[in-house]
């Protein structure tokens, strides 16, 4: 007897190589096991173990754990973090926040919901429910219900084609000539009497020389705290590849953009494009826009740099309500991230990854670009909403075909 005690008390003494119980205990331990049970426990721990147990708790943890289950089985609920790594096998129901960015395959089978943004490839199978936007390629297979959208008429996502314009029929600011920068009357040029912001031969539409001209809109207020007219090239300002209009932060405006030819009559233009740059803030001052009356529109809808919205999804601004009744779509942009001089744009196509003065990002996310038709004119909305103390001003840059779409096939 003596000897079956002392043998007891060395086993229970010996915990240099612990493991886990056959059978898991109902209520959690505070700290995890260093080994799963073979068995899920009825309730999670707090903290996940380091290693997954071979089948699924019917409750996910708080906290994922950094590898998925080694047993590729559907879990009934969906974790409230999504894992680092994909499982094999999707869940039953989506998580509660999608990852960041869609992954390079789809998931074979599909989700039983699609998500907001399509995989750069299609499923071979299609989902249950047509996605909201469609992928860049078509489906093998069409989905049984039609989508909310056709493709056509589908606001494009980045990097989608939108119509084409050849080069001899679109817009530049490299050859344009500003000569006129009295935008309301604040100047810089007090001299000029038309309250107005003119660039002077932007380009040339069956042989008519086309001139961009900037009014804000009866009865809306408009102050500047730094110079509106152009981004220059270089020192000289020989050249520039944007134009530029400032606002007060604090404040809101409504801007009209309006072609005329050389006598200042108004000019309608077949197709043209227009793109806003540089969607950015600082540590007090937000920026905000909305645009009205475009055909097609390509910008990233899914990422942390920018948020974008169009009115036929979510009326998210002032301006897109007011026009929710006119029947032309209405993009809302709005800034999320901090932005410094150096990661402004050079010229409108050089778009790409940024790093510079403690700062970093994508300028491509923080861009999109319009596509008109057969218009002479059309509206800009642009606030600087302060989230702190009011201070400064922040600058809207804009020009036309931008580095989201490429040449088209006629230039090459």
């Amino acid at each position: 007897i003596i000897d079956q005690v002392n043998s007891a008390a060395n086993i229970c003494q010996d915990d240099s190589n612990p493991s886990p119980s056959i059978e898991p205990s109902d209520i959690p331990s505070a700290i995890p096991s260093s080994y799963p049970t073979k068995q899920a426990s009825a309730n999670p721990s707090n903290s996940p173990s380091s290693s997954p147990s071979e089948e699924l708790s019917s409750k996910p943890s708080s906290v994922p754990s950094s590898l998925p289950s080694i047993v590729p089985l559907l879990s009934q609920l969906p974790s409230g973090i999504p894992s680092y790594q994909p499982s094999r096998k999707p869940s039953e129901l989506p998580s509660y926040f999608p990852s960041e960015e869609p992954s390079d395959m789809p998931t074979d089978p599909p989700t039983s919901t699609p998500s907001d943004v399509p995989s750069k490839a299609p499923s071979n199978y299609p989902s249950q429910q047509p996605s909201k936007l469609p992928s860049l390629t078509p489906s093998r297979i069409p989905s049984i219900n039609p989508s909310m959208y056709p493709s056509v008429q589908q606001r494009s996502l980045i990097f989608a084609p939108i119509p084409c314009i050849r080069s001899q029929d679109d817009f530049f600011f490299e050859n344009a000539t500003l000569i006129e920068n009295n935008l309301n009357g604040k100047g810089p040029w007090t001299t000029n009497s038309s309250k107005a912001i003119r660039y002077q031969g932007i380009g040339t539409i069956n042989d008519t020389i086309v001139d961009l001209k900037i009014t804000v809109k009866n009865n809306e207020e408009y102050q500047r705290h730094g110079n509106n007219g152009i981004k220059c090239v270089n020192e000289t300002c020989s050249t520039f590849n944007f134009g530029k209009v400032n606002l007060k932060a604090g404040l809101r405006t409504t801007l009209i953009y309006s072609f005329v030819d050389e006598k200042g009559y108004p000019f309608t233009v077949p197709a043209f494009y227009f793109s806003v740059y540089d969607i950015d803030q600082s540590d007090a001052v937000r920026e905000e826009y909305g645009v009205t009356g475009f055909i097609n529109a390509t910008y990233d809808p899914a990422n942390a740099e920018a948020s974008y919205y169009e009115s036929q999804y979510n009326q998210s601004s002032i301006f897109c309500n007011k026009k929710s009744g006119s029947g032309e779509h209405c993009l809302f942009a709005e800034s999320k991230k901090k932005g410094k001089g150096c990661d402004n744009p050079a010229t409108p196509s050089d778009l790409g990854k940024f790093s510079c003065d403690d700062n970093s990002g994508h300028s491509n996310l923080r861009t999109f670009q319009l596509y008109f038709e057969n218009k002479d004119k059309f509206e800009v909305f642009f606030e600087a909403p302060c989230t702190k103390k009011c201070k400064g001003g922040r600058n809207f840059l804009f020009a036309f075909k931008s580095g989201l779409v490429g040449d088209c096939i006629e230039d090459n």
